[in-house]
């Protein structure tokens, strides 16, 4: 059945409403912005023009010497409700009043100021008497902003849920309904008699859910008994063809870490295996050791038996080697005629004990048309300090150190 969940007109609906209420936040705050602007620059303007009224009170006071006056003209500054506070410097720097309102504790912690010089003229003379400088405060903005940012804020909420509502009601009507219908009704269609799968919704408008409903009742009318047995054929050989992409997925991913003359893993999976390893000893500090092998005197078997014998030898090799290793170890071949034994948590005296016997196996072996044969080995352990290529570097050099010291011998990197 169809669910609120698939609710395609409710994602719509709120897909709108969404990018409304964003762009209503922007320009309501844009809004506010230029408001806050405008009104700072209008106090800045009425702090100038308020300095222009007391100005020729204040020139008056101070020829006269009057400080009553001069006080006076402070407290009526103080009483406008702009200003916040009143400085006044003589000509010598010493300030002669400074008042403020009494929510404010320095006159430097107000936003607002106009500074303005007071002069009188004597015979043609200016006289310089004072500095006066008048103060205002952020909050004369915000009382300014109060009534202004709540009718806007009130506008915004308003004409939001007059949307929503009309919005609901409009989707409700003309699509939600229309479309639930017709899916609730296609939806039972996969368990009716073909016979009479035919969808029947009451479509009041003639729109494109009502196309919709008579072309898909007109495709339902030319499904018949042999198409449906179509589709079941389609059906089994698409399982068919699933399993058997299955098994050739899984050929593809043993093919792509197996060598495919030894049936041995190849030398990218016994990389991606070794830095597995690499990881778990990093983290955890479990050892782990390698075995490099070599065959001695191979070429001359390429060389006297032909390529084909060669073969057979690194495959017969190849499974003694497998036969004769541990469960929890992992083999592969690294290159050519060596080999590469990856022993888990196992230091380098056990895996020395396992090279030896597996030397000793190869060594009694009898191996086709070439009789006996032997190898050179090198063992290296994972200590701190190294990384995994010094690793496989320090049993190739312990290899190389068994065959240039008679071949058919283990020799570990320690030894060396």
């Amino acid at each position: 059945m169809f669910t609120k969940q698939f609710n395609l007109s409710t994602q719509l609906l709120k897909s709108i409403l969404v990018i409304y209420l964003i762009l209503t936040f922007f320009v309501t705050v844009i809004h506010l912005y230029v408001d806050y602007q405008y009104t700072k620059n209008n106090i800045q303007n009425e702090l100038e023009q308020t300095a222009k009224t007391f100005q020729p009170a204040l020139q008056t006071a101070l020829w006269e010497l009057n400080d009553e006056q001069l006080k006076s003209l402070a407290d009526g500054m103080l009483n406008i409700p702009l200003i916040y506070g009143v400085q006044i410097k003589n000509s010598s720097n010493e300030i002669m009043i400074e008042k403020f309102q009494k929510n404010i504790n320095k006159l430097k912690d107000l936003e607002y100021s106009y500074h303005f010089v007071i002069h009188h003229q004597l015979n043609g003379n200016s006289i310089y008497l004072a500095n006066a400088t008048i103060y205002s405060h952020e909050d004369v903005i915000f009382e300014r902003l109060k009534v202004g940012f709540l009718m806007i804020l009130l506008s915004a909420i308003i004409k939001t849920a007059v949307l929503v509502f009309l919005f609901m009601i409009t989707f409700s009507k003309y699509l939600e309904k229309p479309l639930q219908d017709l899916t609730n009704t296609i939806v039972k269609l996969r368990v009716e008699d073909i016979n009479k799968r035919k969808i029947s919704v009451d479509m009041k408008y003639d729109n494109e859910l009502k196309i919709l409903q008579d072309e898909f009742n007109k495709l339902l009318n030319k499904i018949s008994n042999e198409e449906i047995k179509r589709v079941e054929l389609l059906r089994e050989i698409n399982q068919k063809l699933e399993s058997e992409v299955e098994k050739r997925t899984e050929e593809l991913e043993y093919i792509a870490i197996t060598d495919g003359l030894t049936q041995l893993y190849n030398r990218s999976k016994m990389d991606k295996e070794l830095q597995k390893l690499d990881v778990i000893f990093k983290r955890y500090g479990r050892i782990f050791s390698v075995i490099m092998i070599d065959i001695d005197f191979f070429k001359s078997v390429n060389d006297t038996y032909g390529h084909q014998v060669g073969d057979s030898v690194l495959k017969e090799f190849a499974t003694i080697l497998k036969q004769n290793i541990r469960n929890s170890d992992f083999i592969g071949r690294w290159g050519g005629e060596e080999f590469l034994i990856v022993c888990i948590e196992t230091s380098e005296e056990n895996a020395i004990k396992l090279a030896s016997s597996l030397r000793e196996k190869i060594e009694t072996t009898l191996f086709t048309k070439v009789g006996h044969k032997t190898m050179s080995v090198g063992v290296a352990q994972m200590e701190e300090g190294i990384v995994l290529d010094d690793l496989i570097n320090n049993a190739d050099k312990a290899l190389y150190f068994a065959k240039d010291n008679g071949r058919n011998r283990v020799v570990a990197f320690s030894q060396i």
